[in-house]
């Protein structure tokens, strides 16, 4: 049977040409590469840990546009508040693959401000493994500390509407 290189469609005997693409048609298909049975494992290092997903866009795009991978996480709850929210409340940290950091460091020191960089910028490759424990405490205090507030709010908002009456 008759398939096209490029479509990958198989087609009847009476066909030569692909009838989607113009392609002349092969009497096989084509084989494609086997993927390799052992994992290749690559390094990611942590690049740098952005305030929301706005500068997160921005950076990863930058940098995939260069060429570099990336890989996007959010630290602590912030997968949870991403699906409940539509946004991170703790941020998100920017992977990239390790023979790739030195190049992707220069690309973000020239997108972002210099008292920024400096802040939120990892310098050493070794300080890279993505640990940032004590950063994701305080994220995770300051959501425990907003969800808090808005229940207070909420339970002040319906006390009041309830019993303003009294108070008049």
């Amino acid at each position: 049977m008759p398939w096209c290189p490029k479509c990958k469609t198989e087609y009847r005997d009476e066909f030569q040409i692909c009838s989607d693409c113009g392609s002349d048609l092969v009497e096989e298909a084509v084989k494609e590469e086997a993927l390799p049975s052992e994992p290749i494992y690559q390094e990611w290092l942590l690049l740098v840990n952005c305030a929301d997903n706005y500068q997160t866009d921005i950076l990863e795009s930058f940098l995939q546009h260069e060429g570099l991978e990336t890989l996007r996480k959010y630290p602590d709850i912030g997968d949870y508040t991403k699906i409940y929210t539509g946004m991170s409340l703790s941020g998100a940290d920017l992977y990239v693959k390790k023979d790739q950091f030195i190049e992707a460091q220069e690309i973000v020191k020239d997108l972002m401000p210099p008292e920024k960089a400096a802040d939120s910028l990892i310098s050493d490759p070794s300080d890279a493994t993505g640990s940032g424990q004590e950063k994701d405490k305080n994220h995770a205090r300051l959501f425990a500390i907003v969800i808090l507030f808005a229940a207070v709010a909420g339970l002040f908002g319906s006390f009041w509407q309830n019993f303003s009456h009294w108070f008049r």
